[in-house]
């Protein structure tokens, strides 16, 4: 930069430190590099008071239009001078807020702007030192960002790991995890005396009752019709059977001819027949969510078609898996 350029500007500081001087003074046209972009500012400073108002051009690197500029600049306590102003990027009109500080005699300093960036603001009356031009700005927070409660519209799908997600992509890939997962058609369910599971898998147990145990299984989404029906056994104590009347059995819940929700309910009893909390076992068979159609039942009372069950006490177990031809 040459000698004459950093004289004007330390003139135009020398005025703007003096807060009486007169208002609507013009101090000259000057010229900033956002380096490490070619992006040339070309802006005039007016006197306002105590600030200087900024507003000028920026070239966009010599595309065909280029973007207005609109800021201020001040003296800080520091020594330095502080710049702050708006571009109106074309076409599209995003604006970017840039912030830049720049010392003496040179003139020159560092920018930063609302999407994160920063580089060297370089004041300079020859060409632009070769670079890309300045992306297009996209918004970006630093500080993280708050909705205040208000709904955020309009989110596209995510391109990146790091991208937001809106809920319609959202409620796709969590419905193709629960497919993937109910995929596996037979579960061991072990539920222990206070309704806690034991086991791995996309359900929910609870106990609502003495020796009445429910497990829940979210099916939304997977296209299972209301009609396919869910075989499955119970083997819970020494009775060797699981009652499906009253209180305990299966239901669902189904939207628009497809299954949303599936219960089992089982209730457990000790060796006198009364009502009991003991630790439960279950097998559950999941319906065909392809063609819709359910898997072979199981045989009555609660055993697997080809299970192996075993009784210790109160407590009556099955190891083996129905069969699914």
């Amino acid at each position: 930069m040459s000698t004459r350029i950093q004289v004007v500007f330390a003139i135009v500081i020398a005025i703007l430190s003096f807060p009486n001087a007169a208002h609507a003074q013009p101090l000259g046209t000057f010229r900033w590099q956002q380096q490490p972009y070619c992006n040339v500012l070309v802006v005039n400073l007016v006197q306002n008071g105590a600030v200087y108002n900024v507003d000028g051009v920026d070239d966009q690197c010599g595309a065909g239009t280029g973007a207005a500029v609109v800021g201020m600049a001040f003296p800080n306590p520091n020594g330095t001078i502080g710049l702050g102003f708006t571009v109106v990027t074309t076409p599209g009109g995003t604006a970017l807020h840039i912030d830049a500080t720049v010392g003496l005699p040179s003139g020159s300093g560092t920018w930063r702007d609302s999407t994160g960036a920063t580089g060297a603001f370089v004041l300079t009356q020859g060409a632009a030192v070769p670079g890309s031009a300045r992306p297009i700005p996209r918004a970006a927070f630093p500080g993280g960002l708050s909705a205040g409660g208000t709904t955020i519209t309009n989110v596209g799908a995510p391109a990146t790991g790091s991208d937001a997600a809106n809920k319609s992509y959202v409620d796709r890939a969590s419905a193709n995890v629960r497919s993937a997962l109910i995929g596996q058609k037979v579960w061991k369910v072990r539920v222990t005396t206070s309704g806690f599971k034991q086991t791995t898998g996309p359900y929910t147990t609870s106990r609502l009752a003495t020796g009445r145990y429910q497990v829940q299984v979210d099916v939304t989404g997977l296209g299972i019709p209301s009609t396919a029906g869910l075989p499955m056994a119970v083997v819970s104590s020494a009775a060797n059977t699981p009652t499906f009347g009253g209180p305990c059995g299966l239901s669902s819940t189904a939207v628009s001819g497809f299954l949303t929700e599936l219960r089992v309910t089982a209730c457990t009893y000790n060796s006198a027949g009364a009502a009991a909390d003991v630790p439960t076992f279950m097998l559950i068979a999941m319906p065909d969510a392809d063609s819709g159609s359910p898997v072979p039942p199981l045989v009555p009372g609660g055993r697997p078609a080809d299970g192996t069950c075993t009784t210790v006490g109160d407590i009556t177990t099955c190891t083996d898996t129905p069969s699914r031809d």
